[in-house]
């Protein structure tokens, strides 16, 4: 993912958590970058190592289809952003991900 921690925290993380929008307001943009916030909460539970495998495993599918759900909504077809892009190349290093550890468990 190329994302600077200041680009994060000012302009996707404030957007959400600081009242910056309502949600009837969610523009396609903002929608995008929500789908990209998905993708590092996804990532950020992989990283934690205080939770146990089942809990990790748990949230980060809930992540992942919440990030699919926004960019099925707002489809990057129609409105292609950068965020859009950046989530979507995060969606596929996660199916990318489980494609190899499943490889790898048929063959142990």
């Amino acid at each position: 993912m190329i994302a600077t921690e200041p680009e994060i925290f000012q302009n996707i993380l404030a957007l959400f958590y600081t009242g910056g929008i309502e949600t009837k307001a969610l523009g396609h943009s903002d929608a995008h970058r929500l789908a990209f916030l998905f993708m590092i909460f996804l990532l950020g539970t992989l990283y934690d190592l205080d939770l146990d495998i089942e809990r990790v495993s748990a949230q980060t599918e809930e992540y992942h289809t919440l990030a699919r759900a926004v960019l099925a909504a707002v489809p990057i077809t129609d409105y292609p952003t950068v965020h859009a892009v950046q989530a979507m190349v995060s969606i596929h290093r996660k199916c990318r991900a489980r494609e190899l550890k499943s490889s790898v468990d048929r063959f142990s």
